[in-house]
């Protein structure tokens, strides 16, 4: 008898610790967890549902999360990373954000995903798309690309041209793209009005383009 007793004790301690571990995964699977880490210091850290990014704008959910930490930190964050489940991965200006360009959006099941509006931003769309979003992280973008300062600020259009690198092709590119390698203008329009015009979404005129072979120029050793 006492054997027996012993048994199904272990039993419903096992069926107890397993119903636990699925609910802990249950919920996993229906949070987005927020973070904002600057060097070992942890800004943010907010486990948010998913239905909190389905029910909002993307403007109105980012907004809420930040409203967490002081206007000064906010100010910092210029760059987002959103991670899915699947391993996908986006990585974009917080201004994308802000100005609508990307949402989130009820996929597989109660899971949600990050997807660019098409025609409205100008990075490719198809870059923007993150399958069951498990993480969000924020950075400035000087966190992640220091090298991507100028430091001769002598050069208007190298300086107009960091801008829009640091706006429209950091985030996918950072500074070891081919354009990096490129010796004239004539290959920087090429890849720009060429390699890119089939991304839907991406537009850059011959100023920007002109701008942006001044700025790689300048990041030339």
């Amino acid at each position: 008898m006492p054997f027996f007793k012993k048994r199904t004790r272990i039993l419903f301690i096992f069926t107890l610790a397993l119903s636990q571990a699925s609910l802990g995964f249950a919920q996993e699977l229906n949070t987005v967890h927020v973070e904002r880490k600057k060097g070992s210091k942890t800004v943010l850290n907010q486990h948010t549902s998913v239905d909190f990014w389905r029910q909002k704008s993307a403007q109105e959910a980012f907004q809420e999360v930040l409203s967490a930490i002081d206007s000064a930190e906010q100010a910092e964050i210029d760059l987002v990373v959103v991670k899915g489940r699947d391993g996908s991965l986006a990585r974009f200006p917080r201004h994308l954000i802000t100005k609508g360009h990307v949402k989130f959006t009820t996929c597989e099941g109660r899971s949600v995903c990050l997807k660019g509006v098409t025609n409205r931003a100008r990075i490719p769309v198809e870059a923007l798309e993150v399958k069951r979003v498990q993480k969000i992280e924020l950075f400035n973008h000087n966190e992640v690309f220091p090298e991507a300062k100028l430091k001769d600020r002598t050069n208007p259009a190298a300086s107009r041209g960091e801008k829009l690198w640091v706006q429209n092709c950091l985030s996918c590119h950072g500074l070891k793209a081919p354009e990096l390698q490129l010796k004239n203008l004539k290959l920087v329009e090429s890849v720009f009005n060429q390699t890119h015009r089939k991304f839907s979404g991406f537009r850059l005129d011959s100023w920007d383009v002109r701008g942006i072979a001044a700025y790689l120029d300048a990041l030339k050793p």
